[in-house]
């Protein structure tokens, strides 16, 4: 058995908790209707009984045993792996996957312990290759979203904690040979903020959520924002319509100056209904407008009222149609989060059509899934169990 460091699981809506750089765990405040205040795809947001907290916000837990479940196992939806294959252990949790180039292998990238890490190889993490990645000098670091730059260079984006306990985003790029160096490496911090995420990149650009005291520590209301890697500066804030908070954790480059992002937000209605849904939208680099804001409800709202949904990570599978990781829940509730596969299309007038979802559960072991990232029809995440955590690796037998 090994021991991992899991910050407190705090059910209320998608916060963020497992062996983060710094161990935060942040929620989404039903006082304040905030959605997500920290960010990234570990969103383990169930209050499971055996991971309830300690007075210092942290408890102790260990990954299941081997024994409790299989390294390949299938349902009628999906072929699932478990990441004990990978050569660098423990898997603490995956939160990112990218395609390196066509069908594969993958970029996959998480943690283990107070590292980040990526792992090259395929889908089933038997074979491929395991890296480090460790910010220079920072206590800890968290890798999320990986990116496929050329034939041997890669962009990882995360977070690290420093000294001092801050959360700084960074972005690095280079060689894997260059992961131990620090020439490739960089710091992204939002203006003023106590706290940044860096969630994804692809094209020019990055997306990532910050948030800092701004008169309500230790969490402000947070902001989603875009990053021009080129230049080195954020762009605009990423704001959905009406809403009181918005988080942006994935980016599709879809050629030219058209991007797609996706991520979560939270508005109130009638003054004291809380709406959580997930949402899509475009962005052009050339003009820095939005435009196509569409919200995602889970099941596409069939479950009823009182359901938040958000998207993890977004890829495209060909043109005109996207694939998406989520995690869905009833808001206020103890019940587990489900994790989904949601496929959307265009319209023919450029619009995003209905989704479709696919419901992830690991077989054979009970507890909430979270779904973290996608790459086409492979999703990467964690399952909570009784046991304990453990990370997984799945193909969804889904068709575009």
């Amino acid at each position: 058995m090994m021991a991992i460091n899991c910050a407190t699981l705090v059910k209320s809506g998608l916060a963020q908790a497992l062996s983060r750089p710094a161990g935060r765990s942040s929620t989404r405040s039903k006082q304040r209707n905030v959605e997500v205040l920290e960010g990234r795809q570990l969103l383990a947001t169930f209050a499971a009984p055996h991971l309830a907290g300690s007075g210092s916000g942290f408890v102790r837990h260990a990954i299941v045993e081997s024994h409790a479940r299989h390294s390949v196992v299938a349902t009628s939806s999906a072929i699932y792996y478990n990441a004990d294959g990978v050569s660098i252990q423990p898997v603490s949790a995956w939160q990112g996957i990218r395609s390196a180039g066509g069908t594969g292998p993958y970029l996959i990238t998480g943690t283990s312990n107070n590292h980040g890490l990526l792992y090259v190889g395929p889908i089933s993490g038997v074979g491929g290759t395991s890296y480090s990645v460790d910010y220079p000098s920072a206590v800890s670091t968290s890798v999320y979203g990986p990116d496929y730059v050329s034939a041997n260079r890669v962009r990882l984006v995360g977070s690290y904690r420093s000294g001092d306990g801050a959360v700084h985003g960074f972005l690095f790029e280079g060689t894997t040979a260059d992961l131990s160096g620090s020439a490739g490496y960089r710091t992204i911090d939002y203006p003023h903020a106590q706290y940044t995420y860096v969630h994804s990149t692809m094209g020019n650009l990055a997306v990532g959520n910050a948030d800092g005291p701004e008169g309500n520590a230790p969490l402000g209301t947070g902001h989603a924002f875009l990053y021009d890697v080129s230049g080195s500066r954020f762009l605009s804030n990423i704001v959905y319509p009406g809403s009181t908070t918005t988080t942006a954790y994935g980016i599709w480059y879809n050629g030219g100056t058209s991007y797609t992002i996706c991520g979560g937000y939270t508005k109130v209605v009638n003054g004291n209904t809380t709406v959580s849904r997930g949402y899509l939208v475009d962005y052009d680099s050339a003009t820095g407008k939005f435009s196509n804001w569409t919200p995602f409800e889970f099941q596409n709202g069939a479950m009823g009222e009182g359901y938040y949904t958000h998207f993890e990570g977004i890829s495209s599978a060909k043109p005109g149609v996207y694939t998406l990781s989520a995690d869905s829940g009833l808001i206020g509730s103890d019940n587990p989060e489900q994790g989904s596969f949601v496929t959307v299309r265009r319209n023919s007038n450029g619009t995003f059509g209905s989704a479709a979802w696919v419901d992830l559960n690991y077989p054979g072991v009970p507890g909430p899934l979270s779904a973290n990232s996608v790459a086409g029809n492979q999703v990467v995440g964690i399952v909570i169990s009784r046991s304990g955590v453990f990370s997984y690796q799945a193909t969804v037998k889904a068709q575009f």
